[in-house]
């Protein structure tokens, strides 16, 4: 009886931990995945309009969907989202309010995730911010809304497409949401998009997911 009292004292203290760990390489696996997919879909478009890049100057407003969702492996097309930070009304989330948080746990701006979203084979979710001429972001939630933690910085996460046609992970040198103190930080702060900005860190920090906890 001892004996089976030690182990279940040790199994309750270690499973939380592997369960943690798996969840961590899963995401991060995932993230890597998701940016190779969204570089390839980019790389397809360079293909078929012999050599030349997408980039942001040259996108109407709300236009980006049209031109890249092709290139994606989609099965459901989520239309576009509400223009405010309420729902987003499509064919895929119905009726759910700010589905997302931020690092922070607030309440997260959908304002970024409203110029088209479609769902791909592989479960993730791609959402898309094209409204402003020069500024495109293609943001993923590499696990679908379905799944949670529904968090930017965690599952969510965002690229942009910089002028010269490159797609850099938010935080990187040189894109919008660079500063970290600001956008990728577990401390309470005032912006509705902490968490935008982890995704360079995200992709090049081993520990990265584990310090999460």
């Amino acid at each position: 009886m001892i004996t089976l009292l030690i182990i279940g004292i040790v199994a309750a203290i270690t499973i939380p931990t592997i369960v943690q760990d798996i969840r961590n390489r899963t995401l991060q696996a995932a993230l890597k995945k998701e940016y190779s997919v969204i570089q390839e879909a980019f790389g397809m478009y360079q293909a078929r309009h012999y050599g030349e890049k997408l980039k942001p100057a040259q996108i109407g407003n709300q236009a980006l969907k049209s031109e890249i969702m092709d290139f994606f492996a989609v099965i459901k097309d989520c239309d576009f989202g509400s223009n405010y930070n309420t729902t987003l009304e499509n064919p895929c989330v119905k009726n759910s309010e700010r589905i997302y948080k931020t690092l922070d746990g607030k309440n997260a701006s959908m304002n970024y995730l409203d110029d088209g979203q479609f769902i791909l084979k592989d479960g993730s979710m791609i959402f898309l911010e094209n409204v402003i001429t020069g500024r495109v972001y293609i943001s993923v939630d590499v696990n679908g809304y379905i799944k949670g933690p529904n968090i930017w910085g965690v599952d969510l996460f965002t690229f942009q497409l910089m002028s010269d046609g490159r797609i850099l992970p938010m935080g990187a040198e040189g894109t919008d949401y660079a500063d970290e103190t600001l956008y990728c930080s577990k401390r309470l702060n005032s912006s509705y998009y902490n968490g935008i900005g982890c995704t360079a860190k995200a992709l090049k920090d081993k520990n990265y997911f584990s310090d999460l906890k």
